[in-house]
């Protein structure tokens, strides 16, 4: 079974898993994710889950796409939004994220792709997804921790409150990675690992840091 299937992934999306600072993070990430919004019409959330951002993309007068490979989730999202014309869910894997659009002809002209919460970590593959995004020739944005001591202090605690105990950080060449027997794997990448995949894929690079363990990385 897919680890986003089961019930302890779930409660990674469970607000009252989220610690002070994993709040504050996410209040910072949905400030910056509204600055950036604001020249598309669709926005397509690549890790929705139930849906987090649906509301506020919507109650902007914009379409919304949430994407996520938990049938659980994508359940939840369709029934809380169900009278909300602007809202479109797909129970598919962004691992083929250039499948996923393919196939469900999502537009690309003045459409915007994003990963929130550290989404693009917990990929496996992550450089060939964004190596499919790219393909895509979409403008896109990845919501993710900085990688530095206060952020690993702080995705511990958040991840030790969702269930997951006795995680310990490891340093990796990329970032820094947590693991779990259960199926977790969460990585924080480092910025100079941006840097270079973005440059060795002739991607435009921009670096926005926000509050003290956030960073977002975009190519417009």
């Amino acid at each position: 079974m897919n680890f986003y299937h089961s019930d302890i992934a779930y409660k990674l999306t469970d607000p009252l898993s989220f610690t002070t600072d994993i709040n504050t993070y996410l209040k910072q990430e949905r400030e910056l994710l509204l600055s950036l919004v604001g020249s598309f019409h669709t926005i397509i959330e690549a890790g929705c889950t139930r849906g987090h951002y649906t509301q506020l993309i919507t109650s902007i007068e914009k379409d919304y796409i949430g994407i996520d490979i938990a049938a659980r989730q994508i359940a939840d999202a369709k029934h809380i939004y169900k009278d909300n014309k602007r809202a479109a869910f797909l129970c598919d894997d962004i691992q083929n994220i250039g499948e996923v659009f393919i196939k469900n002809r999502i537009p690309i002209e003045g459409s915007m792709l994003f990963f929130p919460f550290n989404c693009f970590g917990n990929l496996k593959e992550a450089a060939g997804v964004l190596a499919q995004v790219v393909a895509l020739q979409i403008p896109f944005v990845i919501f993710t921790y900085a990688n530095n001591s206060k952020s690993s202090i702080a995705r511990s605690k958040y991840y030790q409150a969702s269930g997951f105990d006795n995680l310990v950080p490891i340093s990796e060449k990329g970032g820094t990675l947590f693991t779990h027997q259960s199926g977790l794997h969460t990585i924080a990448y480092n910025e100079s690992w941006f840097k270079e995949i973005f440059y060795l894929m002739q991607i435009k690079y921009r670096c926005i840091p926000f509050g003290d363990i956030g960073k977002a990385y975009c190519n417009f």
